[in-house]
């Protein structure tokens, strides 16, 4: 596996409740755009953030439905200052829905917001540029359809790999995904149609209202996550002794090793080597 440090970025939950907007944020359109312009103040800054946004969006759309990635609440998707949006948490995937009790979280193709049309259309009006992001997304589609045959053969390998879930099922549900029997023309025209049955979905924005309110519960919810960037603090889990004037700022993070234990269930620990 791999792990990498993405700096400069916020979860779409931070993002949507910051400031004074709290829970509620996820059903407010402005708050990515107000984000990318507080950390791109010039018009050339800000329009290389959405360009960024748009192609990195309509790729992030396409992949999570090829992939079938679940999971997709609002602190699974990640939005860096330079507007560069992506995915993080693969640990439902390939169709394999998140459930909260007998009830499916995972309800669309992929997950696109109004908040995340407002950037991209620089209002809240539609205009050419969504035209432009529905045809990049379907433009990509077409070209992951005709090297599909890639895919499956990857996956056909990994079949026999043991990783839990990638089986020959999973080979069927990824050549499902890419559907197969439909002409680049069609297949685009399905594409635009789950982009708008994405965008129409009503279920996306309660969904992240829920788990706002799930994580206020906890620590680390939006009021403290906001306190303790203006504190220093770094990371979420690090205790709170630490900080970056007293131990400064972190340059790197080295995984060291990794230990499996059982306490009594199988969980791994990573040690870390921080540079500051």
């Amino acid at each position: 596996g791999i792990i990498e440090l993405v700096t400069e970025a916020k979860t779409l939950r931070e993002i949507q409740v910051m400031g004074n907007r709290g829970v509620t944020g996820s059903f407010k359109d402005t708050p990515i755009s107000e984000y990318l312009v507080k950390h791109n103040p010039s018009q050339l800054e800000f329009a290389r953030a959405v360009n960024n946004f748009t192609r990195s969006c309509a790729g992030y759309s396409v992949m999570t439905y090829i992939l079938g990635i679940c999971d997709r609440h609002n602190d699974n998707i990640m939005v860096k200052q330079s507007g560069h949006l992506f995915h993080i948490d693969f640990g439902k995937f390939l169709g394999d829905a998140q459930m909260f009790g007998n009830f499916k979280r995972d309800r669309t193709p992929f997950v696109l917001t109004p908040d995340m049309v407002y950037v991209i259309n620089g209002g809240d009006k539609m205009s050419q540029k969504f035209h432009d992001f529905v045809d990049i997304c379907c433009k990509s589609f077409n070209i992951i359809r005709k090297n599909g045959n890639l895919l499956l053969n990857l996956f056909t390998l990994l079949a026999s790999s043991g990783i839990p879930g990638v089986t020959m099922d999973a080979v069927s549900y990824v050549q499902k995904s890419l559907l197969p029997d439909l002409s680049p023309a069609e297949a685009a025209a399905h594409f635009s149609r789950m982009i708008e049955d994405s965008l129409s979905s009503w279920f996306t924005q309660w969904n992240f209202f829920f788990h706002n309110l799930a994580q206020k519960r906890h620590p680390g919810d939006q009021n403290e996550s906001v306190d303790s960037a203006n504190s220093g603090e770094l990371l979420s889990f690090i205790p709170k002794t630490y900080s970056m004037e007293s131990d400064g700022r972190i340059t790197d993070v080295l995984v060291y090793s990794i230990q499996k234990r059982y306490s009594p269930e199988k969980h791994y620990v990573f040690i870390l080597k921080i540079t500051r």
